[in-house]
């Protein structure tokens, strides 16, 4: 299974701990798994099994962008998601994970 993660923000920061956790516990599974930014993510040109971004409230505007680029199953999570996990549906979000998604 190919697995993209993102982090969705302008610049190359690092990514949060919690997407190098759900990395560690992909690859534990055996999944081939990338993790991307905003900038990283808009250019992939590649198709995956499976995409998660995680979400502030701050970062929720590129939810649709996000969406539109990626028509696969693409799964969403982080603080907003898990307060407002409606809203990400409507964006077109396949599934809100609500807590920590690295769980077994």
């Amino acid at each position: 299974m190919r697995i993209l993660l993102i982090n969705p923000w302008e610049d190359n920061y690092l990514p949060p701990p919690s997407i190098g956790y759900l990395q560690a516990a992909c690859k534990h599974w055996g999944a081939d798994v990338n993790v991307a930014n905003l900038q990283q993510a808009m250019a992939i040109e590649d198709s995956f099994d499976l995409v998660g971004a995680t979400f502030h409230s701050f970062s929720v505007k590129y939810a649709r962008q996000l969406r539109e680029k990626f028509r696969g199953r693409l799964i969403c999570g982080g603080h907003h998601p898990s307060a407002m996990p409606e809203q990400m549906l409507s964006i077109g979000y396949n599934q809100v994970v609500q807590g920590e998604g690295e769980g077994e």
